[in-house]
């Protein structure tokens, strides 16, 4: 990324870890918590998924990570004036000023 031109203090990063218990096959990919402390978030999906949680003596494997980088450029994209243009000539209508229209099922 930062070889095309985006600025490192504008990329975000989105850590993900596929983990299972050890023994198990069932890996589950578990975004970074705020807290760092993927073990207890891996619990969430585990119980809510598979019904069940094994003991704390269990290990929980890391099979995978991966990262994820999203920025954004300082420059605009060569077809960013021609969206623009397309956007001012669009017309915009609020969802509070449309009526509903019931539309009725009618068997022939």
């Amino acid at each position: 990324m930062l070889a095309r031109g985006i600025n490192d203090e504008t990329i975000l990063y989105d850590v993900y870890r596929y983990l299972r218990y050890e023994g198990t096959k069932t890996q589950l990919r578990i975004h970074r918590p705020e807290d760092d402390n993927f073990s207890a978030t891996f619990e969430i999906p585990q119980t809510r998924e598979l019904e069940f949680i094994f003991p704390e003596s269990k290990r929980i494997f890391v099979d995978d990570i991966r990262v994820c980088g999203v920025g954004a450029k300082r420059t605009r994209w060569s077809d960013s004036d021609r969206l623009h243009g397309e956007l001012e000539e669009t017309s915009f209508v609020s969802m509070e000023a449309r009526t509903a229209h019931k539309i009725i099922f009618q068997p022939s």
